[in-house]
């Protein structure tokens, strides 16, 4: 499978997800549409077949964070089924397919084999189409604006990163404030951090909320895949014209200078 669908697709339903928090429960297996120009279907459930079997959306965040590190850990770059089990015990898993048997399978010895594939497509608003819990977030006077820098990312880093904010907006909940949010992503010699820090307005009150970091992770990752640039990337979150955070997407231990947003 190329590795982009891949991992771009678990992001997608991550991102889809997150709002419902922990406590949502799915009945039976759930098939997902895959993101346009990246055919990789994910299909997620509980571990019976039973149509009338439940799956924790806690188990969901967790899971796809666990099968990203799995699939890049072990180079299994094909269709496959990843487990989850708790305390030994079976919860759910996902079943990873293509939708086009004619696509190559990428080389299982290289984590990086494949970037190149990523194609231009809108992904900003692809992400968007499946039906999400109602929020008082997706408002149209919610801006992220970014700017890239000159140091490199893996892009595979990258959205290793971006997983599990995913899994802490489900967690914390999406309508919950949040005043700062540092998160590493899985243990690799090019390890990239996620940083943000709410910005207080002038009474000292704090306006971003975990619902505001799950759009900024989404707008600045699939914005670097349109644009194939990836590279560290500093952002703020404008609320009603008002800088409400700033944040950066950075290698661990490497810094940059771009201009100040």
């Amino acid at each position: 499978m190329n590795i982009p669908s891949i991992f771009l697709n678990l992001l997608n339903i991550a991102y889809l997800n997150a709002p419902y928090g922990f406590r949502k429960t799915w009945q039976g297996m759930q098939a997902t549409e895959p993101l346009p120009g990246y055919p990789v279907r994910v299909t997620f459930g509980p571990p019976s077949e039973d149509p009338t079997a439940t799956f924790s959306n806690r188990f969901l965040m967790w899971g796809l964070w666990e099968a990203a590190i799995a699939i890049y850990r072990d180079r299994e770059f094909t269709p496959c089924v990843v487990a989850f089990y708790w305390h030994k015990d079976p919860v759910g898993g996902l079943l990873l397919q293509t939708m086009d048997q004619n696509l190559p399978v990428a080389a299982k010895d290289d984590a990086n084999a494949g970037e190149d594939t990523i194609t231009s497509t809108n992904l900003t608003n692809a992400a968007s189409t499946t039906e999400a819990p109602s929020s008082s977030l997706k408002a149209p006077d919610l801006r992220i604006l970014y700017e890239f820098g000159t140091h490199t990312l893996s892009s595979l880093d990258l959205f290793l990163a971006a997983l599990p904010v995913f899994s802490l907006v489900a967690e914390k909940g999406a309508d919950f404030q949040c005043e700062a949010l540092t998160q590493h992503g899985y243990d690799t010699p090019q390890r990239v951090r996620f940083a943000i820090t709410a910005v207080k307005d002038a009474r000292g009150n704090v306006k971003l909320k975990y619902g505001h970091v799950r759009e900024a992770v989404k707008t600045t990752v699939f914005g670097a895949v349109e644009r194939k640039m990836f590279r560290n990337m500093r952002f703020r979150v404008e609320l009603d014209g008002e800088v409400i955070a700033r944040g950066e997407w950075v290698r661990d231990a490497v810094s940059d200078e771009v201009s100040s947003l």
